[in-house]
């Protein structure tokens, strides 16, 4: 049974890390991504973005929602199994199980690490012959 719009959740913190504070690729130290507030000089602050003091307290705010009166399934999807959500290499094994026409339901154990470890080296996780 769905609940009813009023026994919903309505107050969703969007922090999936420590609650008290933000942690994710804005505040990792590598310049390739824009870090909004400190001194650190990445790509993007080169480039002209912004410091924005608070700016990364308020990426973790809790929302509050008033919710939606209808159900809402949550499916796995095909960019869930991928590293990060994405892969970048087009035409390969990784490729083809995101958006090929069937689905990989299990591999075995041996047989995945094989493949993380020629992503790894290669960049392309493509069986080979």
């Amino acid at each position: 049974m769905v609940p009813h719009c009023h026994e919903r959740r309505k107050d969703h913190p969007p922090n999936i890390g420590d609650p008290g504070h933000y942690e994710g690729v804005q505040n990792s130290g590598s310049e390739l991504f824009w870090h909004p507030e400190g001194p650190f000089r990445d790509v993007d602050t080169r480039a002209g973005f912004p410091k924005l003091d608070g700016f990364l307290a308020a990426a973790i705010r809790t929302v509050h929602s008033p919710g939606l009166n209808l159900p809402w399934y949550s499916t796995f999807g095909n960019h869930d199994g991928l590293s990060g959500g994405c892969y970048p290499a087009a035409h390969t094994f990784i490729a083809d199980v995101a958006t090929g026409s069937r689905k990989l339901e299990a591999i075995p154990v041996g047989e995945a690490k094989q493949l993380m470890r020629l992503a790894d080296t290669t960049g392309d996780a493509s069986p080979r012959c």
